[in-house]
């Protein structure tokens, strides 16, 4: 029996893998901006193992590493580096070529019309495995049963899913065992091995911890903001009740406020416009609460018609390519290419009440996306509109601060370029939602962005926001 069998049956009590889970989604999102055109899907070609990508550097072993029972270390097991685009020699073409179409249809572009960087999935073959080594398959059975990976599909390929579901647990283990040196890149290699290693040994499960009650009170706070919506529509709240077209901006009484079963995103705009990352977003999935800063009101744009602000309400998202370079969230597109609902400002390029006058209108490339470093640098040109969300820091579920600093990129050159860069807190956001949704059941995002005023009737949610802003804006 091989070492990795011999593994599973002592940890888990059977020495055979779970079997394939026959699901609908690949180990890719369908997240988390501004593209709205949808791209053919080419047969692809079956996986050859050529071409290569520039190899990273090897992560770095730790010291001292367990040993197997013939004394060989631990480290010395995983012979292959995992990352984006490895395939196990047992997958069929055929499948592979199926995750490549199904990816496709997810994010609506062709991977050919990707550009060029360490976020495009270069699809390669690993050597056939051996007794000693480690492969996708069970890299993949293994951050299942930790719950990194929930509902993922066991298949071999290491795609956007599993890669998500590697750098949480190295986030996991960076954040919450407060090891020095865990950069969450994504990279399976010796030094997050001994970790997976010390998790399954000692029966370890993804468990950020939570401030007890936080979940429930903010899908209370989702809940009475229906009602409030519904009850007390203000103008805003009338006009996108009147639009008529089909569009992935929902309408009070259509809102989706379950908890369980569901992904929510909520971003809370200010009442001051000043064109600076401190609006706050709270994610919410699977019972867990993060919280992080960025903007919700545009910086810029071309469009002489004035700056598209995003109506409060309700809107669906779903993984895609913001510029094609990076996942994001993007408008799900129920009505074609109609997008969500905006407001265009007028010549003063501040949203004022007047500027209602001339109606909402719908667009395609409001996305939520990374706006770089962060920092105490204006909004500007990260944002046309889209939904932004830094990097350097975030409030985990125990409401602990989380530093990025030290390997956040200050911007996408950074970011899609170099190995040692990520997209910091941002990333986090991603992966949460990109490895956890196939435990969940959905691939969408309701985004919910509300105003300070929204908050007159939750004071115990405006207490906690108001101590987010503070802690996250002090620590740029």
């Amino acid at each position: 029996m091989s070492f990795w069998r011999n593994l599973f049956e002592m940890i888990f009590g059977r020495s055979e893998l779970a079997p394939p889970i026959s699901r609908p989604v690949p180990d890719s999102p369908p997240p988390p901006p501004p593209t709205g055109q949808t791209d053919p899907s080419p047969t692809p070609p079956p996986v050859a193992p050529e071409p290569t990508p520039v190899p990273p550097p090897a992560p770095e072993p730790a010291s001292p590493a367990p040993t197997s029972s013939d004394g060989q270390t631990v480290a010395q097991r995983v012979r292959d580096l995992i990352q984006l685009g490895v395939v196990d020699a047992a997958v069929p073409d055929a499948a592979v070529n199926t995750f490549v179409t199904a990816l496709e249809r997810i994010t609506r572009l062709s991977l050919s019309d990707v550009l060029n960087s360490l976020d495009k999935i270069e699809l390669r073959r690993l050597p056939a495995a051996d007794d000693a080594s480690l492969t996708v398959s069970q890299l993949q059975a293994a951050l299942g049963i930790m719950g990194f990976f929930p509902g993922g599909e066991v298949d071999g390929i290491c795609g956007y899913r599993t890669e998500a579901a590697i750098r949480l647990f190295q986030e996991h283990v960076r954040t919450m065992d407060d090891v020095a040196g865990m950069l969450p890149d994504g990279l399976y290699g010796p030094k997050t091995h001994e970790h997976l290693v010390r998790y399954m040994a000692a029966g370890r499960r993804m468990d950020w911890q939570q401030v007890p009650g936080e979940y429930d009170l903010w899908i209370d706070f989702l809940r009475s903001t229906q009602a409030n919506y519904i009850a007390s529509p203000d103008r805003v709240t009338q006009a996108v009740n009147a639009f008529t077209a089909q569009t992935d901006t929902r309408k009070p009484a259509d809102w989706v406020t379950d908890g369980a079963g569901q992904i929510h995103l909520i971003g809370v705009r200010r009442t001051e416009f000043d064109g600076k990352f401190d609006d706050i977003f709270v994610l919410l999935i699977d019972g867990m609460v993060f919280k992080f800063q960025g903007s919700t009101e545009p910086g810029s744009t071309t469009d002489s018609r004035g700056r598209p602000y995003l109506v409060p309400g309700q809107h669906i998202y779903n993984f895609g390519w913001h510029q094609k370079k990076y996942r994001a969230l993007r408008p799900l597109h129920l009505g074609g290419d109609d997008g969500v609902l905006i407001i265009r400002a007028g010549s003063n390029q501040r949203l004022d009440p007047e500027d209602l006058d001339r109606g909402l209108e719908a667009n395609s490339s409001i996305n939520i996306h990374w706006a770089g470093k962060g920092m105490k640098f204006d909004v500007s040109t990260w944002s046309a509109g889209c939904q932004v969300i830094t990097g350097t820091v975030y409030l985990n579920p125990a409401g602990q601060m989380i530093r990025c600093d030290s390997f956040v990129g200050k911007n996408n050159g950074d970011a899609m370029n170099l190995r040692s860069k990520t997209r910091g807190a941002y990333t986090l956001l991603a992966d949460l939602i990109t490895a956890l949704s196939g435990g969940i059941g959905t691939q969408h995002v309701n985004y919910t962005m509300v105003t300070e005023a929204d908050l007159v009737a939750a004071p115990e949610i405006a207490s906690r926001l108001q101590a987010a802003r503070s802690e996250l804006i002090a620590a740029l």
